[in-house]
């Protein structure tokens, strides 16, 4: 997922409209494909996690 940077120049009015346009656009979304979505979620709900963290290998060098 790609690192957003949120202007800190925003008033807390303007901030609340992002939100309420972010909120909106979620709506819409979830109107639209919510079956398909509903479909991928169960789906990843099913499927084990291939990037478990006790998976690491413990091996690696110390750099110092």
């Amino acid at each position: 997922m790609k690192t957003i940077r949120i202007p800190s120049h925003w008033s807390p009015h303007q901030a609340l409209e992002v939100l309420d346009l972010l909120q909106s656009l979620y709506d819409a979304i979830w109107e639209t494909y919510e079956q398909p979505l509903t479909a991928i979620l169960a789906q990843q709900e099913l499927q084990p996690d291939d990037e478990s963290p006790l998976d690491d290998d413990f091996d690696d060098d110390i750099p110092f």
